[in-house]
Order: structure tokens, then sequence, then C-alpha cells
């Protein structure tokens, strides 16, 4: 993604995107809570947000949605048809007024390199009431302690922060009485906000927090916990409260800061408090709470763990709901993922508490994807013995475990299921991909013979079987590919693109895919421009050559050409004459493998829905020089493994252990990290250059017509 992988690799989650309703087409990089006190009421509490590439400000209700929240779009309180109009900050003044920061430009993006920018038109606007009374000056800092703390209950946000904020500048505890007193008093609404300031002078502490978690306002017992977290400390009794409110604590809200803060703390509080949170099961379809309790306890799983296994040595704690969905998968992936004497040795201990065959095989899963794409060996006695009683318990059900140790009867076993046509389709699949990232020699044959199979069903197998061969260096297989090109891996389902992608991969499968254009078995026209830049990445002058005769330069056009064809296309468009329905018809052939608009598509590349399609400007260069401007997220990366593959896309995950990448057509392909032998960024991106050269007039009319309407119908 366009933040890299994430921070912690056993986080094995992520939250989504806050849930929406209404306007679609927005990139909102910032936004306001309006509590500001003046605007009309049903602004209060509502999210204001500059969305400078539509030229205009959101507002939305915040919604409460399990523990977090969801938005709904209120009508825009900006909108202009100028499209200079960039609002790129806003916030909410002292005056109960919001203030936009206007960067008003042509353009809006920091991936483009020209250096255009109009640098001296920037204006900032101010959004009041229509009862507008300009504030008189005035300085919080001249306030007395009793003043400032007045101000804490000021109807605008804005003075009572900045009132916490002096309080604690101040740093005058003779205030800490009188804020203690408001703090404790269930009726003021000032206890917040008396809370912080507290905190700012050094006076929140452990018997304070004890007191408070007792209070009415769920918010003041929140603040509470998010204290104690930033404390990093509890006591017996803090832990005894905090476990209690774990069991009974009616507020959502709360229970998410609970099972934040709980990674927070000593192993023995948070796991406590973990344990208890953990059968909530009001909290199973929390769109937060279950991946917080997850990341509480793995913070403790190598640092405690005695303390972890704890939890595990009773047996009703693996009955538990939420542990069955959410924890025991992650806990042996994540002990199998780092590896080393004393992690196996957690998954052997896992493997024998585990008390019902549900449970061992939650486990199971967590181990297998732990070992995606890769042998499992070298493992302690204790893990192997059990892992055999495992996979002996499983008769010939599945094999999956068995091939990943290695076990010879079991791979056999799987490669007669894969050649047998009558065999389950998933389990085929699934020991097809096994085989080959496991590079079973004897697997070749059957994999080779599936290319022959005919019938609509095969699709997939192919599919699947040609990325498997991707795996074996042996020359045969680009002629076993090739001498079924053009009778049973045909443009269906994308078959024949796989066979195209899997040739390229390698130098000698290039050679011979090259000599069948050479002598015009295979028409160049027909291969696409991202698989001839595959091909073109091997360093042998056979190759380079080839190509050239047959497409030319296949890295772009010079900045000249370039130029040209976006004034020829730019002349098309303002000429009209477009047709939106014929252009969504040549979107969906040419750019929907990748691109989603209006919600259908692929996801190589961007999401179109929200960018300022309607620009031309910008336009032109995304579609006439996709690699002049690339976004972080759709880098495209070169990996050439230590056998010799060849293979590009962009970074769809990484673990410990594996790199997965993501071709244009949306199929990925694991690589095993210490096979790789080069890994960089390519700067070309994987929508090719010289898209509506082979277009016609009217096709690029039609094309623009379509991609920038702002409506799924064909609305401006």
């Amino acid at each position: 993604g366009k933040h890299g992988p994430l921070t912690n690799p056993f986080a094995f989650g992520y939250y989504e995107h806050m849930r929406h309703k209404g306007y679609q087409e927005r990139f909102s990089q910032t936004f306001s809570i309006y509590e500001g006190g003046t605007f009309p009421p049903k602004y209060n509490g509502a999210v204001f947000a500059a969305n400078s590439l539509h030229n205009r400000v959101m507002a939305s209700n915040l919604i409460p949605d399990t523990s977090t929240y969801r938005t709904e779009d209120m009508p825009p309180i900006v909108m202009t048809q100028d499209r200079w109009f960039r609002p790129v900050d806003i916030k909410v003044g002292p005056d109960g007024s919001v203030y936009l920061a206007d960067w008003y430009d042509s353009r809006l993006t920091h991936v483009d390199p020209r250096d255009n920018w109009h640098k001296t038109s920037g204006r900032i606007y101010r959004l009041k009431p229509t009862d507008y009374k300009p504030l008189k000056p005035f300085d919080l800092s001249k306030q007395t302690n009793a003043e400032l703390i007045e101000t804490l209950g000021h109807k605008n946000k804005w003075f009572r922060q900045k009132a916490v904020q002096v309080i604690g500048e101040r740093g005058d505890t003779s205030m800490v009485p009188a804020l203690l007193a408001i703090a404790k008093d269930e009726n003021d609404d000032r206890c917040l906000e008396a809370l912080w300031a507290l905190n700012q002078l050094g006076a929140f502490n452990k018997e304070l927090a004890l007191e408070l978690l007792g209070h009415r306002d769920e918010h003041m017992r929140r603040w509470t916990i998010r204290l104690l977290g930033d404390s990093h400390t509890t006591s017996k009794k803090l832990t005894a409260s905090l476990v209690g409110l774990a069991k009974t604590e009616p507020y959502a809200e709360v229970r998410s800061q609970l099972a934040s803060t709980a990674k927070r703390l000593p192993a023995e509080a948070g796991l406590a408090i973990t344990a208890e949170l953990l059968q909530r099961e009001e909290d199973l379809q929390d769109l937060h709470i279950p991946l917080l309790l997850w990341w509480a306890l793995e913070s403790k799983a190598t640092s405690d763990r005695e303390l972890v296994l704890q939890l595990f040595s009773k047996p009703d704690f693996w009955k538990v709901q939420m542990v069955q969905d959410f924890i025991l998968e992650r806990i042996m992936q994540r002990y199998a993922m780092a590896g080393g004497d004393e992690n196996y040795a957690m998954c052997a201990k896992l493997l024998k508490l585990a008390p019902s065959d549900q449970s061992k095989e939650k486990l199971m899963v967590g181990m297998l994807e732990a070992f995606r794409g890769q042998k499992i060996d070298n493992l302690p006695e204790e893990l192997s013995k059990g892992l055999a009683e495992y996979q002996k318990s499983l008769g010939e059900s599945d094999l999956a475990l068995a091939l990943r140790l290695g076990d010879k009867e079991a791979t056999q076993r799987a490669i007669k299921i894969i050649a047998d046509k009558n065999a389950d389709r998933p389990t085929r699949l699934t020991y097809i991909e096994i085989l080959g990232q496991l590079k079973v020699k004897d697997a070749v044959g059957p994999l080779t013979a599936i290319l022959s199979s005919s019938g609509a069903d095969t699709h997939s197998l192919k599919r699947v079987a040609l990325q498997a061969l991707m795996n074996f260096e042996n020359p045969s297989i680009g002629k076993s590919i090739l001498g079924r090109y053009h009778s049973t891996l045909l443009d269906e389902h994308d078959v024949r693109g796989t066979a195209q992608r899997v040739l390229a991969s390698r130098k000698a499968w290039s050679k011979q895919f090259l000599t069948e254009v050479d002598a015009w078995r295979i028409k160049a026209n027909t291969i696409p421009l991202d698989v001839v830049q595959q091909m073109s990445l091997h360093d042998d002058p056979e190759i380079k050559a080839s190509i050239k005769k047959h497409w030319g330069k296949v890295r772009g056009s010079t900045p000249a050409e370039k130029q040209q064809e976006m004034k020829r296309v730019a002349e098309l468009v303002k000429a009209g004459g477009g047709e939106f329905s014929a252009g969504k018809v040549l979107f969906n052939k040419t750019c929907a493998v990748c691109h989603t608009l209006y919600g259908e598509g692929g996801k190589a590349g961007p999401k179109l829905t929200g960018y300022e399609r309607d620009n031309l400007d910008f336009m032109l260069l995304a579609v006439v020089d996709p690699s002049a401007a690339i976004r972080e997220e759709f880098t495209n990366f070169l990996v050439v493994t230590d056998d010799g593959r060849t293979v590009t896309g962009l970074i769809d995950e990484q673990t410990t252990k594996t790199l997965t990448l993501r071709d244009v057509k949306g199929q990925t392909v694991l690589i095993n990290k210490d096979e790789i032998e080069i890994l960089k960024a390519l700067d070309l991106s994987l929508m090719p250059d010289g898209l509506t050269k082979n277009m016609s007039d009217q096709e690029v009319k039609d094309l623009f017509n379509y991609i920038m309407s702002r409506t799924p119908n064909g609305g401006k």
C-alpha cells in the first residue's frame, strides 16, 4: 500500500476505512469536528472536511458505529465552479467561525514533477454565521486561575482546549483542589477538561484514577483508562478495577479503550483485562475491538510466554467464541512465523493443550499460513511429533500439512489427485499451488497435462497450473506451453494472458516465445505491452533485438512525442462528439482490468471515481504519460530470483519470509524472500504508454466522454 507494510509483521489485520453514506468522490485530506458554538445546532459535532480535488467543503454527521463511527453527508457547506479553489486545511477558530486555507491552483498532486505551481495566489477564507459578532482582543494567559477554570466550560472547544494548555503552562498546583472537585462532580460539564488539566499539572495519580474509574460519565472512564495506559503502570487495586470494568462496562467506546490500554500495561494486568474483554460476545461484530484484543495479546507473546500460556491452560478459554474466531489462528501463526526454539515450543504446547479437533484445526490454519509458500522443516522434535500426530488424525482427507512437511507418500498421493479429473476441484487447486511452491519435480508432468484439458470448468485449473510451473527452471516447460498456445490456452478467462506472463518470466522461455513471433506463428500485436516490457528486462541481446524488431521502443515515447499525442487528444476531446455508452465499452475493454470506476473494475491501478476526472489537463497526463507521475502505492517492482525468474508487479503483501506481487491482471505471485537476488522499484507504470495511439479519433472521444463524466449515467 501507499505507506508500505504494516510496522508490526504480526499485526495480521488492519482497520478498514470509516463507513460512509453520501458523496463518494471524496479525497478529504483534512477535517475538523465542529464544536465552535456559533453555527446552527445541526452542525454541532459535525465533520467539516476539505475536499480539494472537487473544489468543495463537505459537512457530515458523525454517527456511532460499534466502538467507532461512520459518517453520513449533509449538504456541502461550500461549493464552487472555480476549479482553482483548493481548500487544503480547515480549522475552527476562537470566534466559532471555520477558517479555510485555499491553495488556489490549477492542479493538486504531489506526484506530478512539473514545477509550474501558482505560488502567489493562496488565500484564507472565513465561514461565519449570519449573526456573526467579532471577538474583542483577548489573552488567556492573563486570566486569573479562577477565570481559566471557568473557561473550561466555554461553549467553544477552542477556548476549552486553550484553557487546559494555559493551565499546564502556568503550572500552578494551587488550582488542583478546585480541579479535583470538578473532575469528581458527576454533574459538572467541565469534568473532562478538569481531568486533562490535572494531568497537565502532574496531579493525575493512581488514587485519583481508582476513583474516576467509577465515574458516571463514560468519557471520564475512557480517558482515565487512556491516561493509565500513557503511564504504562498500574497497581493491584487498579488492575482489579480495570478487570471489573472489562466484565461490566456497557459502552463499546470504553471497552475499545480498555483493549488499547491492555497492550500498554504490564503483562499480568494487560492479559487479565484482555481475557475478560474476549468474553464480551456483544463485541464479536465490532469493527475494532477483536483486532485490538489480538494486538494486546500479541504484544506479550514473546516477552511473557508463560503468562500467555496460562490463558490457554484453561479449557474454558478455548471455548470463548472470540478466541475461536480471532485468536487461535493468529497466535499459532505468530509463533510459527517468528521461529526459533522458544516459539516453536509454544506451538507444540498450544497444539497439545487444544481441547478439541475444531481448536486444533484453527491452530493448523495459522501454522499453514505462517509457512505459506514454504516447506516446513528443521522443527524441534516435540513440534514435529505433534504435527505428525495431527496429520495422522486427518488421514488422506487433507494433505496440505503433510506436503509442507515433505511427506513423500503424501506428495505422491497429491500428485495423483491433481491429475485426477474427477477429484474435488478446490482440493486440486490447493495441491497444485503447494506442489508448485515446493518445486516438486515429479509434479511437472501432471501440471503440464492439465494445460491440455478442455471444458468450461478447466480455466482456473489451467491458470493455477501455469503459475505453479513458473517455479520450475526447466526449458521444456516453455515448449510445452507454446505447444498448447493455440489449442487449449485460449483468451477466455485470461488463460492465454497467464501463459504469456509465465513465458515472459524466464529468459529461456522468452526466447522460445519470441521465436514463435519471429516465425509469425504468434502475431506480435496480440501480445500485451506489459508482457513485452517484462521480457525486455532480461539481460539478453537476442531478446532485446527481437523486441526492437517487432515492437520498437517499449520504454515509451519521447517527451516530444508524448506532447504531440496530448495535443492531438486534447483537440479531439474539446471538439466534442464522444458517446458515453461506446466509451464505457472501450473503458471496460482497455482500462477496467486495472481501474475501478463507479464501483466496477480491477484493483491493480488507482480507483478513478474520486479523482478529478473532469480536469482535462490532469486526465491527459494520466492517460498519455502514466509513468510521469506514479503514486507510491502503485509503484511497479522488479523481482529477480536466484533461479532466474523475472517477475514484475505491485507489492501486494509482505511477511517476514515471503513477498507477494500482483500483476496487471490482478493475479498474484508468491516469492520466498531468501530466493530474491534483486528487488527494485521501476520508474515504469504498470499502465503502458501509448494507450490512445492505436485508437481512432472517435474512440478517443468516446473514451474521454466516459471517464470524464461525473455520474454513472453520463451526466456532467
